[in-house]
């Protein structure tokens, strides 16, 4: 579309919205970061894919820093740390990589699959305050299972073959290092070296982006009364299950099939005992000023002690972005939301629309 074209059409759109600019501040009104919020929401209310800590997902609250762990030794040692002799401690948590080591040499892990899952799995616990003011410690624990990853680069033998061909090469420029240079000579020249390799690297990320991925996540917690592990004081609090498969559509988009269920204990017949979700959503890049998302979901809401009060709703979002040179910005058109439920029996679908200078559909997940 030519500049006069794109501008006539640009105004036709806000004029038909209303959504035309009186003034050049109009990205930094609180009317129209409202307005941007309110698409945002209908592409954040729901997660389609496995979290990178399942464990975390159960506790009631987010552990704010994570101890990195490598070895079943090291998991071992952290979590004696977290025992004070009578009693769990809270606000602890931890990731680990506890099978690494089956990778093996890099040309067996390329050939291996299961090699690979083993490498990348990840286990995750943590504790927490069953909530707040209480005594009560909750303790969860969950690993996530990275089966397909077409987008490992550790698993791509040629692009591996082409990073060590290209750091020889940038090796071979530098000229060899002086005669018995200390070592942090050659640290510099691995620096240097190194540097030519990341456009390959962006290279790479900008094509994988989309690449295949099959995860899944598992979770479960136990709550000890007062903090005391003993058999008569701990209890199953809560349990999680999660799926995701995202596959590439041509270069510019990606579809994700997720689902999940989470069950927890309950004492009382109002409250919620399982939530389970399976959507799909569709993202588009078909170039730097144009972006899509669309997603669709069934969540199902059940209530053991009570079926009454069981529900079933749908959830619908599509977001449109286009970046317009003559404002600036991006115009923004989202539509959803989710159907009637039983305590609101209306659908509550609708259209928004904002101008804004930062894209939500953020061009990093390419």
């Amino acid at each position: 579309m030519s500049p006069a074209g794109r501008t006539c059409a640009v105004a036709c759109l806000l004029s038909l919205l209303g959504a035309l600019p009186a003034t050049k501040s109009w990205a930094q009104s609180d009317q129209e970061k409202v307005k941007r919020e309110a698409i945002g929401k209908l592409i954040s209310a729901v997660d389609y894919g496995v979290p990178e800590s399942p464990a975390f997902e159960l506790l009631p609250e987010q552990p704010s820093e994570v101890t990195n762990v490598i070895t079943p030794k090291d998991f071992k040692s952290a979590l004696s740390a977290w025992h004070d002799g009578s009693k769990l401690r809270t606000g602890l948590a931890l990731d680990s990589r506890p099978l690494v080591k089956s990778g093996r040499s890099l040309k067996e892990y390329q050939s291996s699959w299961w090699r690979q899952a083993a490498f990348r799995t990840v286990l995750s616990a943590g504790t927490s305050a069953a909530m707040q003011g209480s005594t009560d410690v909750v303790f969860a624990g969950g690993i996530r299972i990275p089966l397909i990853d077409k987008g490992d680069p550790r698993a791509d033998a040629k692009y591996n073959e082409r990073l060590a061909t290209l750091y020889d090469s940038a090796l071979a420029k530098l000229g060899p290092p002086p005669l018995r240079a200390p070592f942090d000579t050659f640290v510099a020249r691995a620096a240097k070296a190194s540097v030519a390799l990341e456009p390959v690297r962006e290279e790479f990320r900008r094509s994988h982006w989309n690449a295949l991925k099959l995860e899944l996540g598992l979770a479960a917690s136990l709550q000890a009364s007062s903090g005391i592990v003993r058999r008569d004081s701990i209890q199953a609090d809560r349990a999680g299950l999660w799926g995701a498969l995202a596959v590439p559509v041509v270069r510019v988009g990606q579809l994700t099939i997720a689902g999940k269920t989470a069950w927890t204990r309950s004492d009382t017949s109002i409250a919620e005992t399982n939530r389970s979700l399976l959507g799909a959503r569709l993202r588009l890049y078909p170039s730097e000023q144009l972006s899509f998302s669309a997603e669709f979901a069934r969540v199902w809401s059940d209530h053991s002690r009570d079926t009454s009060r069981n529900d079933r709703w749908n959830h619908l979002g599509a977001v449109f972005e286009w970046y317009v040179p003559e404002l600036k910005g991006w115009l923004g058109l989202g539509y959803g939301g989710d159907t009637k439920r039983r305590d609101d029996t209306g659908d509550k679908l609708s259209l928004s629309y904002a101008i804004y200078h930062q894209r939500l559909l953020e061009s990093s997940e390419k």
